[in-house]
């Protein structure tokens, strides 16, 4: 799927497959506003485009991302805390935006636009529970620092999230990812990924990433899907009544 979509999906920003395709990971291409040009060579192999906004006129590059002609699905990443920038920001003709906490809730939007929460997977167990009530439509976790293979470490964190968060999961990897990574980040409950795009070699990947993607084994019974089984046992258990000690001893006459 490369349009836009007309009716409501689950992910909140347009990047899921219709309820009655086989689910797929989504791949989303992330780049600096400097190299905004770069999304012309990947918008028919990824889902969506994500556009770094740091600073006032990287708006433009978003304006361009999101208002192409070729129906790429757009996005920014607020990474500025001017209100005016994020204003501006969020009433962009974009599909989605990712946001950090820190956001003012009286500019977040209640319509027209995708809502993607950026968070520490480092959050504890209670904030991270919170988030299911969140007016949000997915979360993301992204390191500052991708490595290029993916740790066990890194992994536990993501899982982690998936099983606290009760909404869908996006985290960034390194465009050399392999399908064994990708395998287990889909295992985990991701259900879409970003990648950075910041030379001519990350470009080469994009193909071999879709590839990857392709193959993945969507059969498997993913950690996500336990979420929803988890939460109604938040609350404590009543413990049985205790018997009256009386008409115990009644009966055992």
């Amino acid at each position: 799927m490369r349009i836009r979509q007309s009716e409501p999906q689950p992910m909140g920003f347009n990047l899921s497959k219709a309820a009655s395709e086989k689910p797929r990971m989504q791949l989303i291409a992330y780049i600096q506003s400097e190299n905004s040009a770069r999304f012309t060579a990947v918008q028919d192999s990824v889902d969506a485009v994500l556009v770094e906004v740091s600073k006032a006129d990287d708006l433009e590059s978003l304006d361009k991302v999101c208002q192409s002609k070729e129906k790429t699905i757009g996005g920014g990443w607020l990474k500025v805390s001017a209100s005016g920038t994020v204003k501006k920001a969020f009433g962009a003709a974009c599909d989605f935006m990712v946001f950090p906490p820190a956001t003012a809730v009286n500019l977040i939007p209640k319509e027209k636009l995708g809502c993607i929460l950026e968070l520490d997977a480092a959050l504890s167990e209670g904030l991270l529970r919170a988030i299911s009530d969140m007016p949000v439509g997915a979360v993301l976790i992204f390191a500052k620092e991708v490595e290029n293979t993916l740790t066990l470490n890194r992994l536990m964190q993501v899982q982690r999230v998936a099983y606290m968060v009760n909404k869908p999961v996006i985290t960034g990897i390194s465009a050399a990812y392999s399908e064994i990574e990708m395998q287990a980040l889909w295992d985990a409950g991701v259900s879409a990924v970003v990648v950075e795009l910041t030379d001519d070699k990350s470009l080469d990947k994009i193909a071999d990433l879709v590839k990857i993607i392709d193959k993945l084994d969507v059969t498997v019974s993913r950690k996500k899907d336990r979420t929803r089984a988890i939460l109604p046992r938040l609350q404590a258990e009543p413990e049985p009544p205790e018997e009256d000690e009386e008409e115990e001893e009644e009966e055992d006459e």
